[in-house]
């Protein structure tokens, strides 16, 4: 797995990530990095529109907010487990005909997620 260091570092790396919207509607798609502050992730064109109803996230003038739930996963990089998280979009991109990349940013995370999200970075950043 890649280390990707902007302001935040970036873990690069496929991890499942399930987007439920306001209308319970939900998809799964991976995501391309993951750092403290949120995450970017690919998928296609139809389930961005699920999101992103042609690439536009703010909703009654703010920026959208969706339920997440990321799974880390067990061993190399951590202890693994499950991420919930109310996110909001920062944006949205066309990259082709059927694929998109989105990011989004955390607002809440639940329980223990954002000890399990530290532990998750630092050990690949330790590597």
């Amino acid at each position: 797995m890649k280390i990707n260091r902007r302001r935040s570092p970036r873990v690069v790396g496929g991890l499942v990530v399930d987007i439920t919207n306001h209308n319970g509607e939900s998809f799964s798609a991976k995501t391309l990095n993951v750092s403290y502050n949120g995450f970017g992730m690919q998928c296609s064109t139809i389930d961005r529109n699920l999101i992103t109803p042609q690439g536009d996230f703010v909703e009654a003038g703010r920026p959208a907010e969706f339920d997440v739930s990321l799974m880390l996963p067990e061993g190399e990089f951590g202890r693994g487990g499950m991420i919930v998280a109310k996110c909001r979009v920062l944006y949205s991109r066309r990259l082709a005909n059927d694929r998109c990349e989105i990011g989004m940013r955390y607002i809440t995370i639940e329980d223990d997620g954002e000890e399990k999200l530290a532990h998750y970075i630092q050990d690949a950043i330790s590597v």
